[in-house]
């Protein structure tokens, strides 16, 4: 868990912070937040994809490989 929390936090650094970014993901549906999984290279991704306090089912959770590549934007839905 421990691990987790450093990569969310360097993501959300590269992704906000840095002027060169090492790479920049599309597709997604208003993202909110994101998990790498250490042991599989994945990066989980969800998806708000409409009003933030809203409660429409039409959220999801996004798949990214380890370099970014959005692999499915839909990987869970509900």
């Amino acid at each position: 868990m421990k691990n987790t929390r450093k990569m969310t936090g360097l993501l959300t650094a590269l992704l906000f912070t840095a002027d060169n970014p090492v790479w920049v993901a599309s597709g997604l549906k208003m993202p909110e937040s994101v998990e790498y999984d250490w042991k599989r290279e994945r990066i989980y991704v969800s998806n708000i994809n409409g009003g933030v306090m809203e409660q429409d089912g039409n959220g999801s959770i996004g798949l990214l490989d380890a370099r970014g590549k959005l692999v499915n934007v839909d990987w869970v839905t509900g």
